[in-house]
């Protein structure tokens, strides 16, 4: 297996459930996938559809629910900082176990 990491993308899914409209978003490497995960069924490649003015897909699962959708690249914006306390800010009952490794000297 390859180290490369795969493009991964935000998608929008819009879609009507019970006479309410519905948006769902999430994060996918693959567009037949995220249709998958969105409407919890299998889809086949062939039932999903692209509009070639705004590419938006299209696709209607089993249950006759139609699903449009939007996706752009993922971007990450934000990089959180480890938030862990300090070893010195823990009291000893709470300290990790030195590990196996450092206790042998390796």
């Amino acid at each position: 297996m390859s180290d490369e990491k795969l493009q991964e993308y935000k998608y929008e899914f819009s879609f009507m459930w019970e006479g309410r409209l519905h948006f769902v978003h999430l994060w996918d490497t693959n567009d037949l996938s995220a249709c998958q995960r969105v409407c919890c069924l299998p889809v086949q490649s062939h039932h999903v559809t692209y509009d070639d003015t705004t590419k938006n897909g299209f696709f209607i699962d089993d249950q006759l629910t139609a699903y449009a959708f939007k996706k752009e690249p993922y971007k990450l914006s934000t990089i959180v900082p480890d938030c862990s306390p300090h070893p010195s800010e823990l009291s000893e009952t709470k300290k990790p176990k030195p590990d196996a490794l450092e206790v042998y000297g390796f």
